[in-house]
């Protein structure tokens, strides 16, 4: 390689300064008895923070006298979430690192066949973004590393002090191979193996440092690095912006619950009911909505096939579907239909044709044993999952349709060894399956990965908190930073917020707008059905609700609309400072005191637009 060769991977400039070094490793240059691969891990140390010095102690005539270093202020950034800081601490016991695993977990390559769900406080977040930072001292230097090539492959693993080491220290892991439980017989038993043949990918990584002159040395200049890579790369585009801010409003229309004869319908809110209350929405000033209809099948919710279009009078035919878009499309009301592709139970398709399987043979079950209808749920065959999705696309365009919502594949994504299908040819399908629907709709995706972003026209179930491991100190907006004005971005649910005023605050600071799930008959209703988590949901409840909310947020983000989200600090304790290049101020008091500002005071557990 020659000087200018190296130069310009490195990214040294004529000042002498890296600027970002690329890492690259091709899966052919990996040669010789490749297959006991377990991982690659990239500069483990960069930028650690820690460790201990041994002096030698004249009497015992050993390096034994053990002093710390000083631990340097700074932390860890990791997309767990909306973002999540680890910072710094010099711990006084061990304590487990965090390992996230970008794109969710890969089913078929787990250690088994069998996933159980329900058991968790909180629920596990995976990376959306392949990409982690660290920013050293108060914010005097950082770099963001981001994988260009095999990020569905990659985990990214930060220790603690205290535990293997002294010091704090993070890196990306890209996996080849790994342990799993083979079973051999129909009572379970089994050994432990790895993988016949590894994972086969290049690696890429970029890591950019940041030096407070381009980006600031922190999680707000990781953010705006990593977005103008997105940006420059067709990742994600920026749109334009409505004056008013969007809210979302979804419907649950019907499931399915076990009658005396077998399945039958548990009908919550039909076609009727949902132009009744959007219309009465609207008329008192909610007008920016987004709506999807759950359910909008026969068989409702659980059982509707992925593949159909299969109206049912006692919630809607054809006609009153096409009537009810027909009228909210002049009113520019968005209203969309709700598919999962990947989530599938036997009751919905015949699972020995159409779900993947694991590397031991067996097929993934992913088991909710608190269930009080279905509790054992498979994962589609990718491929399947195209084909379904294609087949139903072809039999939605004549309906006057605006926008689609898609369940399950925007945050799921396995290899399939029922169909020979890598995780990377599972990733290519499931972009071809959006890419698909966004030439006929606009695209509302359940809590996307960065590879669909480029296709997402609304992001559902935005994150606003992490999943709180013991080592995370700080929550923060990076996700939204990164995707600030390329697409809307709804909340989770807010009937099912524990504390609603604050909540409302972080959707003001994290430029996130509300969403509810609603229906027209009591909740109560679906409590023998899967839907029985949505315990409640009527209109008549949450209609004072929704007009509150929305006013609070709107009046406070309508202000910044369309402008650049560019800075972010902590004035104090419990005050947030969000700065706008329309030159608006929010400034977010989540503390039980006023507090001033620039000679403003800004009440407590409120928020303000200052210019």
């Amino acid at each position: 390689m020659t000087v200018e060769e190296y130069n310009k991977c490195v990214g040294l400039y004529s000042d002498g300064i890296f600027r970002f070094i690329l890492k690259n490793i091709k899966d052919e240059d990996i040669i010789g008895d490749t297959e006991i691969i377990a991982a690659v891990m990239l500069n483990p140390f960069m930028g650690a923070s820690g460790g201990q010095e041994n002096y030698w102690d004249s009497e015992d005539e050993k390096y034994n006298i053990e002093v710390p270093k000083e631990m340097t202020e700074g932390y860890v950034m990791v997309p767990d979430g909306p973002g999540t800081l680890i910072r710094f601490n010099d711990y006084t016991t061990s304590l487990i690192h965090y390992v996230g695993d970008v794109y969710g977990y890969d089913y078929s390559q787990l250690t088994y066949n069998q996933f159980y769900n329900g058991f968790g406080a909180v629920d596990y977040k995976s990376p959306a973004m392949p990409v982690y930072g660290i920013s050293v001292g108060d914010s005097q230097a950082a770099f963001v590393g981001y994988a260009l090539e095999g990020e569905e492959y990659m985990e990214i693993i930060v220790t603690p002090e205290e535990n293997m080491t002294f010091y704090t220290w993070a890196y990306p892991k890209f996996v080849y191979n790994r342990q799993y439980y083979q079973v051999y017989n129909r009572s379970g038993a089994g050994f432990y193996t790895l993988f016949d043949e590894r994972n086969h990918f290049d690696l890429h990584m970029r890591y950019e440092f940041l030096n407070n002159e381009e980006y600031s040395a922190d999680y707000v200049g990781m953010a705006l690095a990593y977005r103008d890579h997105l940006l420059d790369t067709d990742q994600i585009k920026i749109v334009e912006k409505v004056e008013d801010t969007p809210i979302r409003i979804d419907f649950m229309m019907n499931d399915s619950e076990f009658g005396v004869l077998g399945l039958k319908n548990v009908y919550e809110t039909t076609v009727e009911e949902v132009d009744v209350m959007l219309e009465q929405l609207y008329n008192n000033g909610v007008t920016e909505i987004s709506v999807g209809l759950y359910g909008w099948q026969d068989g409702g919710a659980s059982v509707q096939k992925p593949s159909k279009v299969d109206w049912h009078r006692k919630i809607g035919t054809k006609g009153d579907f096409e009537d009810l878009f027909s009228k909210y499309t002049k009113l520019g009301v968005d209203i969309s239909l709700v598919t999962d592709y990947v989530n599938v139970n036997e009751e919905q398709i015949f699972i020995t044709s159409n779900v993947s399987k694991h590397v031991n043979g067996q097929y993934n079950e992913s088991i909710f044993p608190m269930e009080p209808y279905i509790d054992e749920y498979y994962f589609a065959s990718p491929n399947k999952s195209e084909n379904w999705a294609l087949k139903q696309l072809g039999k939605l365009d004549d309906i006057g349709m605006n926008s689609f919502t898609i369940e399950g594949l925007g945050h799921l994504l396995f290899s399939d060894y029922r169909s020979d299908l890598t995780v990377t040819d599972s990733m290519a399908l499931y972009e071809n399956i959006v890419n698909e629907f966004s030439e006929e709709f606009e695209v509302n995706i359940d809590r996307p990965n960065q590879y669909l972003w480029k296709y997402t026209d609304r992001f559902l179930n935005a994150p606003l908190f992490g999943t709180q491991h013991l080592i995370e100190t700080d929550t923060v907006p990076f996700l939204q930073i990164v995707l600030n004005n390329t697409m809307d971005m709804f909340s989770e649910y807010v009937n099912f917020s524990l504390s609603t005023d604050d909540d409302l605050l972080r959707m003001i600071d994290y430029n996130v707008t509300p969403s509810f799930i609603l229906t027209k008959q009591p909740s109560s209703i679906l409590t023998t059905t899967n839907s029985s988590v949505l315990y409640s949901t009527e209109f008549h409840n949450y209609e004072d609700k929704i007009y509150d909310t929305y006013e609070q947020v709107n009046e406070i983000l309508n202000q910044v609309n369309g402008s650049s989200w560019i800075d972010r600090d902590v004035a104090a304790p419990g005050i947030i400072v969000n700065s706008y290049d329309n030159g608006k101020v929010i400034v977010i008091n989540y503390s039980e005191s006023d507090f001033v500002y620039n000679g403003v005071t800004i009440k407590s557990e409120s928020a303000q637009v200052l210019s």
